[in-house]
Formats: C-alpha cells, sequence, structure tokens
C-alpha cells in the first residue's frame, strides 16, 4: 500500500520563506520610518519652543521664567518662594529678571530652568502643563511630560542651559551655552545629558540646522568624549565619529531664543 508523505515540498517551503522574508523587511522598514519622522520632529520641537520663547519675551517683556512679575500674573507657589512646593496648575514663582534662565539650586529647586516651561504653558504659548520645580531627584531631576516637555521621539525630552564661560569640563565642550534648549534622554540627577542619536543621526541634525562640527556654531554635541574625536574638551579640531553607529549622542542649541 502506498503512503503519503504530508511534509512541506521545497516549492511551498521557499514561499514560505519569501514571505516571512518580506513581512520581516516589512516590519524593518516600518520602524525606519518611524525612526525618521521622530528624528525630523526634533528640528520642528526646537522651532516651536523658539518661535514660542520669543512671542512671549514680545508680549511680557521678559524671559520665560525669567519674568520678575509672573505671580501677578497667574499667583505664587503654596508654600512661597524661592523653594515653592509646585504642583500641576499655573502658579508660580517669579524670576529675577537679569536677561538670564538660571538653574535651580539645593535651596530654590523652583529654579528659572522649570519656570521657564511653566510660564510658556501658562501664556498658552505651549501645549501641556508643567510644576515649575525640579524633580524628587534633586535640582537636575528633569522629569519628561511633568515639568520639562516630552519629545515625539521616543525616550527623549527637552531642558534650558544657562552656563557662560566653561572650561574643563568632563561632560561638555568649553564655551558659552546661553538660552540654550538641550535635547537628550533623561538622566535623573544629571538633567536631560543622555544619549538619544547615533552619532550620524546627530551629524545630521547638526549638518541640516548648522555646519555639521560638533562644537562650533549654534548645534553642539553633549559629552566630547563621546560620538566625537575629540580629545578633550577644548579640542577646536572635533569631528563626529560617523563610523559609531551606537547611541551616544546627545545635542544643545546654543542661543536658541
Amino acid at each position: 500500500m502506498r503512503t503519503h508523505n504530508n511534509g512541506f515540498s521545497l516549492i511551498e517551503l521557499s514561499i514560505v520563506l519569501v514571505i516571512l522574508g518580506l513581512l520581516a523587511g516589512g516590519v524593518m522598514t516600518g520602524q525606519a520610518l518611524i525612526r525618521s519622522s521622530e528624528l525630523r520632529s526634533v528640528t520642528t520641537e526646537l522651532t516651536n519652543y523658539t518661535t514660542a520663547s520669543n512671542l512671549f519675551m514680545q508680549k511680557y517683556f521678559a524671559l520665560p521664567g525669567d519674568m520678575p512679575d509672573a505671580t501677578a500674573y497667574w499667583g505664587q507657589f503654596p508654600d512661597g518662594c524661592p523653594a515653592g512646593v509646585g504642583g500641576i496648575g499655573k502658579q508660580t514663582c517669579n524670576g529675577n529678571g537679569d536677561g538670564l534662565v538660571m538653574p535651580p539650586t539645593a535651596a530654590n529647586l523652583a529654579g528659572e530652568r522649570y519656570t521657564f516651561w511653566q510660564h510658556l504653558a501658562n501664556a498658552q504659548m505651549i501645549s501641556g502643563q508643567y510644576t515649575g520645580r525640579a524633580g524628587p531627584a534633586g535640582e537636575h531631576d528633569t522629569l519628561f511630560g511633568v515639568n520639562v516637555p516630552l519629545a515625539k521621539l521616543s525616550g527623549g525630552g527637552w531642558s534650558v542651559l544657562e552656563w557662560s564661560n566653561v572650561t574643563g569640563n568632563a561632560w561638555y565642550f568649553d564655551g558659552n551655552y546661553n538660552r540654550t534648549l538641550t535635547f537628550g534622554r533623561d538622566g535623573a540627577a544629571s538633567g536631560n545629558n543622555i544619549g538619544i542619536f547615533t552619532t550620524e543621526e546627530a551629524y545630521n541634525i547638526d549638518r541640516k540646522i548648522d555646519d555639521g562640527i560638533p562644537n562650533m556654531g549654534t548645534v553642539w554635541n553633549i559629552q566630547w568624549d563621546a560620538c566625537t574625536d575629540a580629545t578633550s574638551g577644548a579640542d577646536t579640531t572635533a569631528a563626529y565619529l560617523l563610523n559609531d553607529t551606537n547611541i551616544r549622542c546627545a545635542l544643545v542649541f546654543r542661543n536658541s531664543f
């Protein structure tokens, strides 16, 4: 009696492998398209926050966060300023009106770095609501969507950096970071300066907006020893390491507003 082999033929196996290959290729293509869209959103968000900051200055004659009469518009934190307990809502602290967006301190967790975003939201110039103070890990604790904006790029968020005459820092290139917006992953006690881009992605954003050099012009790389061939923060000949495919880079956008 003749028996039948119920296994797949070579032709059937070939068809299955082709289908699996097409599905895998489709998934990879879809992921690449999503990543590309998220990367484009970084420059869009940068433009939105720059525009909002400039409109705020035109309306209130002060920088957001640095605004000396903010509580006259939106009320004061329940426990007063400078420390304040903060909270979701419009109650805030005044800035000192010196034309700088200064960071918080251990004694003043409601620093201008955080009220910057709260003032913009209070003025309805950006979406969301922000606490206006640092997170529980200390004065550098950025919480995406809570005290600083959450980005469309997965894992990313925005913050403000005001820092002049930087030299010999273990992370930042030497120079001035005045009215600077920063973009990266959350490092809890170290702010949002953890890498979120591959070197090629950071380079492409830099080249699109600026000059493609990691410590020249307006777009700079955070962490001079990551993503670049710099030998120190003072290295003026640094270039992006485009053969590095790891996610190591975060960016600052100097003189953004």
